[in-house]
């Protein structure tokens, strides 16, 4: 963010109460934490793939991009 010119010094700045927060797909630490976390990657691993689409068709993702719509309400 500090590349971006929108670090946390630029922002207290502009407002001393900011709410920042960053967040990690599979955390800090661990074998997986380099791993991208999209959307569709969490649902795979997740197992909610597993639960779409027909018994005589390939899965697919649920369409809704749930995992993303709920990051921000667990930052």
């Amino acid at each position: 963010m500090d590349r971006l010119d929108v670090g946390f010094k630029v922002l207290h700045a502009i407002n001393p109460q900011p709410v920042y927060a960053s967040g990690s797909g599979y955390g800090l630490s661990g074998p997986d934490r380099d791993n991208l976390a999209m959307d569709l990657t969490i649902q795979a691993v997740s197992g909610l793939i597993s639960v779409t689409g027909f018994a005589d068709m390939a899965r697919f993702n649920d369409g809704r991009h749930e995992t993303e719509m709920q990051r921000p309400f667990r930052a």
